[in-house]
C-alpha cells in the first residue's frame, strides 16, 4: 500500500493502514491511495480533500518564587499541552 500526501509525506508499508501526517503549512492538500496486489494496482486521488487553517504555535513564560517554578502556557492553536520536565536524571510528563 503507497498513501501519497501529493509532496508532502510519502508513507509506504503494509502496516500504515491508519496514518498520521503533521503539516507545517497551512494549506489545501491532495492525497492519493494507491494499493495492490498480484492481480493489478488500483489507485484514488482526492483532489483538495485536507484543508489546514491553523498551525499550532508553542511557547511558554514562568515565574520563580523561592523554590516554586509556576509555567504558563502562551501557545495559539493548540487542542492538547504537554509539558515533559527534565533534569537530575528524572523526567515528568503532564498532559
Amino acid at each position: 500500500m503507497e498513501l501519497d500526501f501529493l509532496r508532502v509525506a510519502t508513507l509506504l508499508h503494509p502496516m500504515f493502514q491508519n496514518p498520521s501526517v503533521t503539516y507545517a503549512q497551512k494549506g489545501v492538500y491532495s492525497v492519493s491511495l494507491t494499493v495492490s496486489n498480484p492481480a493489478g494496482q488500483t489507485t484514488v486521488v482526492q483532489n483538495q480533500f485536507i484543508t489546514i487553517n491553523h498551525i499550532p504555535e508553542t511557547g511558554f513564560g514562568y515565574e520563580v518564587n523561592q523554590n516554586v517554578i509556576s509555567l504558563q502556557n502562551t501557545g495559539a492553536n493548540t487542542l492538547a499541552t504537554t509539558w515533559v520536565l527534565a533534569g537530575n536524571g528524572q523526567t515528568y510528563t503532564v498532559t
